[in-house]
């Protein structure tokens, strides 16, 4: 809701636009995992979306009135909701895009893997003293030189440069500055050349199942999971979930008829003997057995 662009930079994105961004990804995912019941990891790596007539100005296409079915080529580099506009825009600056904005987000919004804060003193001589570098890719080397930097822009940075063929509203480049752009990476050791690895490779992550589940479970039970007494409930819902191929609905469904989405937690005395295993184990609180 708060977002913006600056209108000189980018005069094609309003809010009209951005409001239609966000319709966009809601429509997709409603599309993708309720009407078609398709797996949810698929949602990274689809072709299939909707398209409205201020989007079709910034992914290039043609559209028709209203919202309308469309399918990005099997050529496209638009592949599943990393390359939609709301993801590109909501993670990059107002005048331009940010690998590490964009690799933070797909840490800590599909795989739950939180990326510590910058220091309160970052010190930015280097990258002023470097002059004009043309590529984002050749200012987070100049950047990262300074080790204070460098450990959490190794976890966010391989990942959001692989999204550099896009700007910060969302718009396909091959260039930034004139300079050809360098979009190879890896995640987690699984290595590619382009946006399209990265989708597969996000897609194909263990941890992507598991943080939906984390996500799903915690809201489902109106409070935060804490690894400690919640890993074997975790792990049965992930399990049962790659079991059903991985269908939102069944994810619900298991979760709704589990003891855990109607039963209260025991107190933490209570629970911290459960722990030390003089009882039963947390597990069995919630489980249907």
């Amino acid at each position: 809701g708060s977002l913006a662009k600056d209108p000189l930079v980018y005069p094609m994105v309003t809010g009209a636009t951005l409001a239609d961004a966000r319709e966009q990804s809601l429509r997709t995912v409603i599309d993708h995992v309720i009407t078609r019941g398709e797996d949810y990891r698929d949602l990274f790596t689809t072709r299939k979306t909707f398209m409205s007539q201020s989007l079709a100005v910034v992914y290039g296409t043609p559209t028709g009135n209203g919202w309308v079915p469309y399918e990005f080529a099997e050529d496209s580099f638009r592949r599943g909701l990393l390359t939609q506009v709301s993801f590109l825009a909501s993670h990059s600056h107002a005048v331009r895009s940010s690998p590490t904005l964009r690799g933070k987000a797909l840490r800590e919004l599909f795989l739950c893997q939180k990326v510590p804060p910058p220091p309160p003193d970052v010190d930015f001589s280097a990258l002023e003293d470097a002059g004009d570098v043309p590529t984002a890719r050749e200012r987070l080397k100049v950047h990262n030189t300074n080790p204070a930097c460098a450990g959490c822009h190794l976890i966010t940075d391989p990942m959001g440069l692989a999204l550099e063929n896009f700007d910060g509203a969302g718009r396909y480049r091959e260039t930034e500055n004139g300079a050809v752009l360098d979009v190879s990476g890896e995640l987690d050791g699984a290595e590619y050349d382009n946006v399209l690895g990265l989708t597969q490779a996000l897609r194909d992550h263990p941890k992507l199942p598991y943080c939906l589940v984390n996500r799903m479970y915690a809201y489902g039970t109106g409070g935060p999971v804490s690894l400690r007494y919640d890993r074997a409930i975790l792990d049965h819902f992930t399990e049962r979930f790659a079991g059903h191929g991985f269908k939102v609905p069944e994810l619900l469904r298991e979760i709704a008829l589990s003891q855990g989405f109607s039963s209260v937690r025991p107190d933490p005395a209570a629970t911290e003997t459960l722990a030390t295993g003089a009882g039963p184990k947390p597990s069995k609180l919630v489980l249907n057995q």
